[in-house]
């Protein structure tokens, strides 16, 4: 039970502090912009009370949007989110399979917002499953993004310290190598 009020706060925090990062995404010119970003806001919310039945359903309905788009930071984001969904569900292999789909949408493109995420996630697939190595490798290259991102804003930029300090990049950027 333990393990599912940690999934809960953890989901809790990404959604309060994602909703920057999709504003930006939300911007770019296409049809369903706010459709995706609407579902995975109420995604992010539905994992952080531990529903389930709920998130599995906005999760797979994210999917099938996205899939019909030829955004890979959405398309690789949904099967993060799918990720993370079969991960509370304790479902580690669909976990697993959806990361390396994930990355498949992430490999050859510029898609920072999303890489980070995918392989912050795929470190924590990989933690469970006990393979440390593939855990710190992906860990590593999320680290790696994150501040690629960060360096890309001005030192003064308030979005900096902002992204920054978001619960999810702490945790990435505060996990200690082994």
């Amino acid at each position: 039970m333990r393990v599912a009020e940690e999934e809960g706060a953890r989901a809790s925090a990404q959604a309060d502090n994602v909703v920057l990062l999709f504003q930006a995404l939300v911007k770019l010119i296409h049809p369903q912009a706010h459709i995706i970003h609407q579902i995975h806001m109420t995604l992010l919310h539905l994992q952080a009370q531990a529903l389930s039945r709920r998130a599995r359903s906005h999760a797979d309905r994210l999917l099938r949007i996205t899939q019909g788009t030829a955004e890979r930071t959405w398309q690789a984001l949904a099967w993060e989110a799918n990720a993370r969904v079969a991960f509370a569900e304790r479902d580690l292999e669909k976990g697993r399979d959806c990361i390396t789909k994930a990355l498949l949408h992430t490999e050859g493109s510029e898609v920072p917002l999303a890489t980070w995420r995918v392989h912050a996630t795929g470190a924590e697939l990989s933690d469970r499953m006990g393979n440390s190595g593939l855990a710190e490798y992906h860990r590593q290259l999320s680290r790696a993004t994150i501040l690629k991102l960060s360096n890309s804003l001005p030192t003064e930029e308030p979005l900096r310290q902002t992204f920054l300090s978001a619960a999810p990049i702490r945790r990435v950027l505060e996990t200690s190598y082994e």
